[in-house]
């Protein structure tokens, strides 16, 4: 596995930037402003470095920093769900799959978007940028479509939802959201704090640094006490942890066709 963290331009951190990569050698910085607003370009600009390093990937893991990703778990996870269906151009997301989201309209909301920018009711399906995973046909399709597309600051919608719905082929959606934290927020204290966890527990969303490492200690101990296998072992649980699959498909497309 390689690991890249993808940057901007900064004056601030520049100098620290360029120590930091000596000694550990993954950062990509791309020439651009490194601004909340710039995610997009940030987004994009990942998507095109894998497409010229990363041919070979089987699969691309793209996640924020602030997430706790079971990438010891993963590989099975996909090896069961994912690649016993997978062919090698099929183009999929596994992904927290958000539905029928409403743009904030509230002008004082960090995510504000007005109806001059994006004037429908709803946004189309997309995967939430927290952590998901993909693979290099499906990141280039994203890139071919995305030349002809006016640039929007939402990047994980963007990316995942307005452009993926106007790919030509067809997207799988593997919903991936049972396994993540957010949706058993009940447990979270226990799960962070405590002495509870679950396997099927993969990704733990804005969350310290140092609380990253608590639960990655867990996902270590997990692994080292084989407790991911018993998932797979048992009928039951493997049909529990498989995430549910749709098509996401270009309607444009088809109603041309017809």
């Amino acid at each position: 596995m390689k690991r890249i963290f993808v940057l901007g331009d900064s004056p601030e951190w520049n100098e620290m930037l360029k120590d930091e990569h000596k000694s550990y050698k993954d950062i990509l910085q791309i020439n651009f402003v490194d601004a909340y607003r710039n995610m997009t370009y940030k987004h994009l600009s990942g998507y095109w470095w894998m497409t010229q390093n990363c041919e070979n990937a089987q699969y691309i893991l793209r996640t924020d920093d602030d997430q706790a990703v079971d990438t010891l778990h993963l590989p099975k996870f996909l090896n069961h769900y994912i690649g016993d269906s997978k062919t090698e151009n099929e183009r999929f997301y596994l992904c927290y799959a958000l539905n029928q989201t409403e743009p904030k309209r509230d002008p004082d909301n960090k995510w504000y978007v007005s109806h001059q920018d994006y004037p429908a009711e709803y946004y189309p399906e997309y995967c939430c940028g927290w952590a998901y995973v993909t693979n290099i046909p499906t990141i280039k399709s994203i890139l071919d479509v995305s030349k002809n597309e006016p640039y929007f600051w939402i990047d994980d919608m963007f990316v995942t939802g307005i452009l993926a719905s106007k790919v030509p082929d067809k997207i799988k959606i593997y919903n991936w959201k049972n396994s993540f934290l957010s949706d058993h927020s009940q447990h979270t204290n226990e799960i962070i704090h405590g002495d509870l966890f679950s396997p099927e527990l993969m990704v733990a969303s804005d969350i310290t640094s140092e609380d990253i490492k608590k639960i990655w200690r867990k996902f270590v101990n997990c692994h080292e006490k084989t407790c991911y296998d018993q998932i797979y072992e048992n009928p039951d649980h493997k049909e529990i942890l498989k995430p549910i699959m749709h098509i996401k498909e270009n309607k444009t497309a088809k109603r041309e066709e017809l």
